[in-house]
Formats: C-alpha cells, sequence, structure tokens
C-alpha cells in the first residue's frame, strides 16, 4: 500500500512538473510576442513619419503609392499598427477567429471602402500568415458585398 502510494505520488509530482514546463514555454513565447509587437509597433510608427523608409520593403516612390491607395503616410502606418498588434491576438488567442466576427472592431474596419483601397499596400507589411490570409478573405468577401 506504501509503495502505490509512493509511486502514485511520485507519478502525480512527475505530471506536474511537466505541466509546469509546458506553462512556462508558452508564457516566456507569449512573452516574447508581446514584446517583439511593442517594438515593431514603435518602429512602423516611424512609417508616417519617414515614408521614405519603404524602399525597404520593396515599395519605390512611396508618396506617389500612397496617394494611389488614398491614404496619407500618417494612416499607413495607424494601419499597419492596427492590424500589426491584432495579428498578435490573432495569433495567441485560443478563439482568433472572433476578431474577424461581423459587427467586430476589426470587421467593420474592413468593411470600410478606405481601409480596402489601402489594403493591398498595408498587407505587404505583414507576414504570410493564416492571419493575413484570414484578412484577404474578409476584405475580398466584404468588397463583393458592398460592390
Amino acid at each position: 500500500m506504501t509503495l502505490s502510494l509512493s509511486i502514485i505520488a511520485c507519478v502525480l509530482s512527475i505530471a506536474s512538473l511537466s505541466w509546469n514546463i509546458i506553462l512556462y514555454i508558452k508564457q516566456s513565447h507569449s512573452a516574447a510576442i508581446s514584446t517583439n509587437t511593442k517594438l515593431i509597433v514603435g518602429i512602423e510608427g516611424r512609417l508616417g513619419q519617414i515614408p521614405e523608409l519603404l524602399r525597404f520593403h520593396g515599395i519605390d516612390n512611396p508618396e506617389e503609392i500612397l496617394k494611389q491607395h488614398g491614404i496619407t503616410s500618417e494612416e499607413f502606418a495607424y494601419l499597419v499598427n492596427s492590424f500589426t498588434v491584432a495579428g498578435t491576438f490573432y495569433r495567441t488567442t485560443p478563439t482568433p477567429n472572433d476578431i474577424l466576427k461581423e459587427g467586430s472592431y476589426r470587421w467593420v474596419m474592413c468593411k470600410s471602402p478606405s481601409t480596402q483601397k489601402a489594403w493591398p499596400l498595408v498587407r505587404i507589411m505583414l507576414a504570410d500568415s493564416p492571419y493575413r490570409k484570414a484578412l484577404d478573405e474578409l476584405i475580398e468577401k466584404l468588397k463583393q458585398t458592398t460592390d
């Protein structure tokens, strides 16, 4: 009986240790994403002040390109920051598609003709990911309903 209790206690201790290691790894990952997002948002914000930096992202003649997409450099920086922050949430929440549900903040933003016009330029600044693909699909769907 004592041996059985000792074995059970040992197994529970190992399970607890394993669970704590998993939680530590997840927490470290989330902290890294959060820190990276804060830094990127600060850097991306500079695009509003210095649109010439867009050349490092393959966008030459930024003033002309921004004008073609109907936005100023400040508006572009805002959109990039907004979608970057939402992307962090999308990647870390257990229910990522909730932020794109009809009537949500992000859905309303994507429904805006101004956002839709700027989207081809904004999407360049987002990594190729399930988040960007979901936004592409949502914006395309919303464009078809407003045309």
